[in-house]
């Protein structure tokens, strides 16, 4: 048994010799946020987006409220001054999009909304500069949870995904008290011109959508988290459970839908629920193609866990997970995601906001944890941007009752060898890589001093026995500070290496330095 068992102890003795590495040098920074204003709003937030309406270059604040019936606001993030405010909607404002869906000069703004129990759902068009309707769409039997703005099915067209859900309850024929909650809904598909519906799939719930050229061939993609929840309830432990809980994302790619696998999938005790939150897509790590980025969470009545996975956009593989367990009582599930450099380091990082009030910056690659903020008030939703065309980003934050907006600024990723002694190390130095030899993965550790620089130039590169170079880890200007890299054994286009002996080069102002790993496989 225990040699059958040799690989993969030996596989899990690396991933455990890499993680205690990391946690010995590894100090999580701390995200600075600044509070930049706050609004208490008249009715409940249901979704904010950021987006640049008047093509101005400078986002501005959509936000989407209402109880029965709600409204749109446009807020300047700057000023706090509201551009506008939609007449009374039918319906809560539950999706807003912003994109050019006719063709012509100018945006417009695509309202979705649902009303309560009934579960009816409006479509509001509105144009983006002289803010009026355009076209209005009622008699919708779902709520709308969800729209995307594209060329669905490339036909040098713009069309409008609609994205809708409902549910019922009803009670099944059984000696006990028993009834089943299930959701269902539809994508419908409106042509952006005539807004006439092109198309109706009758499918599971659509929480997020988009309408993007993923692989950069040329042609779009649409990309849409699709949720099962069938749920039986019952005060009778033992009784026979049908339920079954899936969360999954499809890609759309020509007339075929592409299952990229279950997120979660579970059959079992009843009370449990998963639902799919939210999407983001772009590249998060330093490879050449995108990733999908979606967020979930598992309910299991005493835990809850907050899950992320990362796919790769081509292949549509799993690249990684985490799952964050909180109490049933306290749930901290993600609620917001954006990609962007905060540390500046030219590699984009994934910005989780988490309903229990931090937005953590995590490594595209690792998926462990880059920086965390100070907690702010409970986040219900959540978007990322600039609202003010400075070097900073912004976050736009709510928890169903104010609105606030945080100038989110970069910070520098420092990895203390040891967390009590200074951050600023007292000359340059390159360390050995560990574990060494490796496979697949080896952490590369550098410490910058501040003796004639504020911030070094910095380029730290790997060559092959030849003298080629095979991959750039880092190239940019860095603050005084420890660090670490970690090379996956690929190269620059993401290909992996043969397994042999490999060079790392540290080049920072006057010094060099240059050190030897072996990649085994």
């Amino acid at each position: 048994m225990y040699v059958r068992l040799g690989k993969l102890s030996l596989a899990l003795s690396f991933w455990v010799i890499l993680a205690l590495a990391e946690a010995a040098i590894a100090q999580v920074a701390e995200l600075p946020i600044e509070r930049e204003w706050g609004i208490k709003m008249a009715e409940p937030v249901q979704t904010i987006r950021m987006a640049d309406i008047d093509k101005d270059g400078i986002d501005e604040i959509l936000v989407g409220t209402g109880d029965d019936s709600g409204y749109v606001y446009v807020i300047n993030g700057i000023t706090q001054e509201v551009l506008w405010k939609s007449p009374g909607l039918m319906g809560r404002a539950l999706s807003v999009e912003v994109g050019d869906a006719d063709g012509g000069d100018t945006k417009e703004i695509i309202v979705g909304t649902g009303r309560g129990i009934s579960d009816s759902g409006n479509v509001y068009v509105f144009d983006g500069l002289k803010y009026t309707l355009k076209w209005h769409k009622s008699g919708f039997d779902e709520r709308i949870y969800s729209i995307a703005i594209g060329d669905f099915d490339m036909d040098d067209s713009t069309e409008i995904l609609l994205g809708t859900f409902y549910d019922w309850e009803y009670e099944r024929e059984n000696p006990w008290w028993v009834y089943d909650y299930e959701k269902k809904g539809n994508l419908y598909v409106l042509d952006g011109h005539t807004y006439c519906r092109e198309l109706r799939l009758s499918t599971d719930v659509m929480r997020r959508m988009k309408i993007i050229d993923i692989d950069e061939d040329g042609i779009n993609q649409t990309l849409t988290g699709e949720e099962y929840d069938n749920q039986m309830y019952t005060d009778f432990p033992g009784l026979p459970d049908n339920q079954e809980n899936r969360v999954r994302i499809l890609l759309r790619r020509g007339s075929i839908w592409l299952d990229t696998g279950f997120l979660f999938n579970y059959y079992g005790e009843p009370r449990y629920s998963s639902r799919f939150l939210e999407m983001a897509v772009g590249n998060c790590d330093s490879y050449c193609t995108r990733e999908i980025i979606c967020s979930y969470f598992v309910d299991e009545h005493t835990y809850v866990f907050a899950g992320l996975k990362v796919l790769d956009g081509v292949s549509l593989n799993l690249k990684w997970s985490r799952d964050d367990t909180s109490t049933y009582w306290h749930p901290n599930v993600i609620n917001g995601l954006a990609i962007a450099d905060l540390n500046k380091d030219g590699i984009n990082d994934i910005v989780a906001a988490y309903s229990d009030g931090h937005i953590k910056v995590i490594d595209g690659v690792t998926s462990v944890d880059s920086a965390v903020s100070p907690q702010t008030i409970p986040i219900s939703s959540f978007a990322f941007g600039n609202v003010d065309d400075d070097e900073e980003s912004e976050a736009c934050i709510s928890n169903g009752d104010s609105l606030i907006l945080l100038e989110v600024h970069s910070f520098t990723a420092v990895e203390n060898k040891d967390r009590n002694s200074p951050n600023i190390p007292p000359n340059y130095k390159l360390l050995q890589n560990y574990p060494n030899p490796f496979n697949p993965l080896t952490l590369v550790r550098y410490q910058l001093p501040a003796i004639s620089y504020q911030r070094s130039a910095v380029s730290l590169k790997v060559y092959n026995i030849l003298g080629q170079e095979v991959r750039t880890l880092v190239d940019g200007e860095q603050a005084p500070g420890y660090y670490s890299v970690r090379w996956d054994g690929r190269d620059s286009l993401g290909k992996q290496v043969s397994r042999g002996v490999y060079f790392y080069r540290l080049k920072a102002e006057g010094y060099t330095k240059a050190r030897k790993m072996v990649l085994i496989r």
